[in-house]
């Protein structure tokens, strides 16, 4: 039998009096005793459970962490003032808790809730199973999925943004603009997107069911199979009607500058263009990004602020290619590869790429179409690697606009989209609402506002 006792699970074994007996044994009698309760319970699938969080070298090293964690937010966060939150205080509150914290896990979580203290998001501690997580990703190890990018909705509905092709969502007859209802037999509805894409993944090999509402509010139930998947950041484009440049930017990965640049070459005899920043696979250096924004503007893109002072974004108007084949594929830029036509700028709730979209806005007058931007961005981070392999994020800068303008809120755009139901089924019959109405607004700016807009992209 087991009772909890506080926070500890103590196994007591029946007939007190043969206990007293070990005990009067001796200690060799009795540690004998407790090899073999351990040995019993090992045959049964239980466990003997020993307090480990009591145990003084525990202790030491959970304090050592909170402790290496605390110095270095007070020293080198943003805000020296700590945005007036009594860091001494949180000190005192939660040192205690940590050191008496069960396991590692409570350890961490603890430590988060008191830098949550802060109200920043981008200040936070990764455990070391999620910091070994983090690297094999960025190493590349394959993702084990259906092939599928999902989205919020005002409603709280789960949304199909993108389907991989020949993935196993694609197989399964997925489309972008259905809805997710059910994943494996539970509602989805106003859960977190992160969460429920983390209920659809799983082993390789394994199936996953679905029950999906189409645009025409019909369900259809579909069992994926989880297989390997591959996302690959790929810029596109096209012209569209009237002569309306159509780019999309997926990321700013190291080297898709070059890709940007081989793209807005062919794109040369539009009159206008429509910068789609949306469905961001992910960030990228900083340079990749001031080489895009050299693309399209000379003007600074704002600056970032750290304790140290101020430095701006300027966008880097000619490179140099990483090598000689590249080099022969998209040679470098010149003064004539710039683009200082009309610009609309796609954005919404995915858009990783706000500093540039913001910068154009503002240096280059572009129009945002779309929804506003997340929240909680315009911020770098420095990683510190903690005591037991964890890391500590800590925010050492936050980007203003040149306007003076921050991401902490996020960016509305100029001409809202509303994604409602009309939207998703727009969405579902092979249109793009965003670009359709991107599209009127700079056909209305260049004086053709009567073109037809694409029926697909």
């Amino acid at each position: 039998m087991a009772y909890r006792i506080g926070a500890e699970r103590v196994f007591v074994l029946p007939h007190l009096a043969r206990r007293k007996r070990a005990a009067r044994a001796g200690p060799r009698a009795a540690w004998r005793r407790v090899g073999l309760v351990a040995c019993l319970l090992a045959l049964l699938g239980l466990s003997l459970a020993i307090p480990a969080a009591t145990a003084p070298a525990a202790q030491e090293a959970r304090l050592q962490l909170f402790d290496r964690v605390w110095e270095q937010v007070a020293r080198l966060y943003l805000d020296a003032r700590l945005h007036g939150v009594d860091w001494e205080g949180v000190r005192a509150k939660y040192r205690p808790r940590v050191a008496a914290a069960r396991d590692d896990a409570e350890a961490y979580a603890l430590i988060n809730e008191a830098l949550a203290t802060l109200k920043d998001p981008g200040t936070f501690v990764l455990s070391p199973q999620e910091v070994k997580e983090m690297r094999q990703q960025g190493a590349g190890v394959r993702v084990v999925g259906v092939g599928m990018l999902l989205g919020g909705m005002p409603s709280g509905d789960i949304l199909v943004r993108q389907v991989v092709p020949g993935g196993p969502a694609s197989r399964a007859g997925v489309r972008p603009g259905d809805r997710v209802v059910q994943v494996d037999g539970r509602p989805v509805k106003g859960l977190p997107v992160d969460q429920v894409a983390q209920m659809i993944r799983g082993p390789e090999g394994t199936r996953v069911k679905l029950v999906l509402r189409r645009p025409d509010g019909s369900e259809k139930q579909v069992q994926p199979k989880r297989a390997e998947v591959h996302f690959e950041p790929k810029v596109r484009s096209e012209m569209l009607a009237g002569q309306i440049g159509y780019l999309a930017i997926p990321t700013y990965g190291e080297g898709m500058e070059n890709q940007v640049l081989a793209h807005l070459r062919r794109l040369h005899k539009s009159r206008g263009l429509i910068l789609d920043l949306r469905n961001s696979l992910g960030g990228g250096p900083m340079l990749t990004l001031q080489r895009i924004a050299g693309l399209f503007t000379d003007k600074p893109l704002g600056a970032l602020l750290s304790r140290q002072g101020v430095a701006l974004l300027t966008p880097e108007k000619t490179w140099e290619p990483p090598n000689w084949w590249t080099g022969l594929l998209t040679p470098p830029p010149t003064a004539l590869d710039r683009y200082d036509k009309p610009l609309v700028v796609l954005i919404d709730d995915t858009t990783l790429l706000d500093i540039l979209a913001l910068g154009l806005k503002e240096g280059q007058g572009a129009q945002l179409v779309g929804r506003p931007t997340s929240p909680g961005r315009g911020s770098s981070q420095l990683s510190i690697d903690l005591p037991g392999g964890g890391q500590l994020s800590v925010t050492v800068g936050a980007y203003v606009s040149p306007a003076g303008h921050t991401l902490r809120n996020g960016i509305r755009p100029d001409v809202l989209v509303a994604m409602d139901d009309a939207y998703v089924a727009s969405w579902g019959a092979g249109q793009d609402p965003d670009v359709a109405r991107g599209l009127a607004v700079l056909q209305a700016k260049l004086g053709n506002p009567a073109a037809k807009a694409p029926a697909a992209l």
